[in-house]
């Protein structure tokens, strides 16, 4: 087996490449291709991933390029993880969110939107050209806003593209660190869009206990921690922390207002400083300082993140999650090996439900065997969070549309109709800026 990172710069890129190395002989892995537009972010990154690979049981080669077109032929899978515009990009868009007093926050609303326009035509574009290639090949997409850049590589023909978040099955990760059982022991179910989804039907050896755990309070105190625990009990399920923004908008929004930085200004700070410490360390060839550095860097930016909507501390197992990682290796191992699988994946929903259509991607509980993903059964959610899901769904659709026709009027369209931008006038002045601001990602707009 052969796998291209695309955008194997981005600093998560060395939990990824770690995590699937530990099972390289099993996926019969031999060459990860890392591929990045800018060779010296790559080589900046790169000791920190040789030195992991060192450490795992089974050598993998690893080729790092800024030149992919050398390394298109052979390629069975690719993870698309790429930000144009880079921290920059999405500091902007949550600064002007936040300076127009709309949420600012990189995947949702506003600056999701503007994250979209940029992202979606160059992955298609290298979906275009790696498919040319390589005619079956399985795309895992790890490029936010998720949910939509899979809706967007669906509707340009690429059916062979899953999309993987690592919040959509956090809380079945979780309630396996609680109850501390194998994670084959318990299962559970994922229903929503990608940052709004709902998980129940929690079972442990066949059994439902998601009422039993949602009325444990250290349960959700633990792994609960951004809401109210009544509120989750009379929800009846599980919440995605994102829902925080819709239940508590009016909480999140005084939150934002206190803090000086947006989240992609502390992003941009943390990434500067790795970055500058890791070519200090590797100046002095101090691969093991770098290394250290680098799970630094990782627990700070883990151990930060929507933490100043939690009610407690991040634990450390919070931290350590494998996340984005785990889920791409089990999307592998289901793929490509005789290894079934249950994960919660961004996928078409197959059948009409709940106002969806079959092509409407969601996130859900799928299964994984010989190489079909099958999503399963929806939750039946109350008619208010259906609602919810309806509306944000309309702005992913209407959304995906304006990029591929390069729309001004349907992107207007499509941010009036997120249930989180209720004033056209500022939604008006948002698109005008950002327009403004990317001048070359909207030059053929109409």
């Amino acid at each position: 087996m052969r796998l291209v990172i695309i955008g194997g710069g981005g600093v998560t890129t060395p939990l990824v490449v770690m995590t699937i190395a530990k099972r390289a002989s099993i996926l019969d892995l031999e060459e990860i291709v890392l591929f990045d537009i800018n060779y010296d972010r790559l080589a900046l990154i790169l000791p920190v991933i040789r030195s992991l690979i060192d450490a795992a049981p089974t050598r993998v080669r690893i080729t790092p390029t800024d030149d992919i077109s050398s390394y298109l032929s052979d390629l069975d899978a690719a993870i698309i993880s790429i930000r144009p515009g880079l921290e920059q990009g999405r500091a902007t868009d949550e600064r002007t969110c936040k300076d127009l007093g709309l949420l600012a926050n990189e995947t949702t609303g506003a600056a999701g939107f503007a994250f979209a326009c940029r992202v979606i035509p160059v992955v298609l574009g290298y979906a275009e050209m790696l498919s040319q290639a390589n005619p079956d090949i399985r795309f895992v997409n790890f490029t936010n806003p998720a949910g939509i850049v899979t809706q967007a590589l669906r509707d340009s023909g690429y059916q062979r593209a899953v999309g993987v978040c690592s919040s959509a099955d956090r809380v079945r990760r979780c309630a396996v660190e609680f109850l501390r059982v194998s994670p084959t022991d318990l299962t559970s179910m994922v229903f929503g869009l990608n940052h709004l989804s709902w998980t129940g039907e929690i079972c442990l050896w066949g059994e439902d206990i998601t009422e039993n755990l949602l009325a444990n309070s250290l349960f959700l105190r633990a792994c609960q921690p951004w809401f109210p625990a009544e509120f989750v009990r009379k929800k009846g399920f599980a919440l995605n922390e994102y829902l925080y923004f819709y239940y508590f908008y009016d909480s999140a929004m005084c939150k934002q207002r206190e803090k000086p930085l947006t989240r992609g200004e502390e992003i941009l700070r943390m990434n500067s400083a790795l970055r500058q410490d890791l070519s200090r360390a590797l100046t002095h060839n101090d691969v093991k300082t770098a290394v250290s550095r680098y799970f630094n860097y990782v627990r700070e930016r883990k151990g930060t993140y929507m933490a100043d909507l939690a009610k407690r501390k991040l634990s450390q197992s919070d931290v350590l999650d494998e996340g984005y990682s785990g889920v791409a290796l089990g999307v592998l191992e289901g793929l490509f090996m005789e290894s079934p699988q249950r994960l919660a994946l961004c996928v078409p929903l197959g059948t009409e439900c709940h106002g969806l259509q079959p092509t409407d991607i969601v996130e859900i509980t799928c299964t994984i065997n010989e190489g079909f993903i099958a999503p399963m059964h929806p939750l039946t959610l109350p008619a208010d969070d259906i609602g919810l899901i309806s509306s944000v769904k309309a702005f992913e659709r209407e959304t995906v549309a304006a990029i591929l026709e390069r729309s001004l009027e349907r992107a207007l369209f499509a941010l009036n109709l997120h249930p989180l931008l209720t004033d056209c006038l500022t939604n008006q002045t948002f698109l005008t800026h950002i327009v403004c601001t990317y001048p070359t990602v909207f030059q053929n707009w109409r």
